[in-house]
């Protein structure tokens, strides 16, 4: 059984065991736009598939490029990144 992660004050989740986090981003703070182009940004650090309802919750599914990624580290800098794409953009919540 695969040893996954959840932690309860932040959204994202941590599969240690098949080396994989998954971050749950809300499209009613961050418009779908921001969440791309925070995609993008961090595509050179992992295989990265996003899905969900965009009038609920979008979901970004990471697997990183190297085994030994600190993953728990690697989700906190793509919400980092989702932040600085959304002031970036200068969008405003809907």
């Amino acid at each position: 059984m695969s040893e996954k992660e959840k932690s309860q004050e932040d959204n994202f989740t941590i599969n240690k065991d098949e080396n994989w986090i998954q971050v749950s981003v809300n499209p009613r703070i961050f418009m779908i736009p921001t969440i791309i182009q925070a995609v993008n940004d961090f595509s050179n650090r992992g295989y990265v598939c996003v899905d969900g309802d965009p009038s609920e919750r979008i979901v970004v599914k990471i697997i990183p490029f190297e085994k030994d990624t600190d993953l728990e580290k690697l989700a906190y800098e793509f919400n980092t990144t989702l932040v600085t794409a959304f002031v970036h953009k200068d969008t405003i919540p809907r």
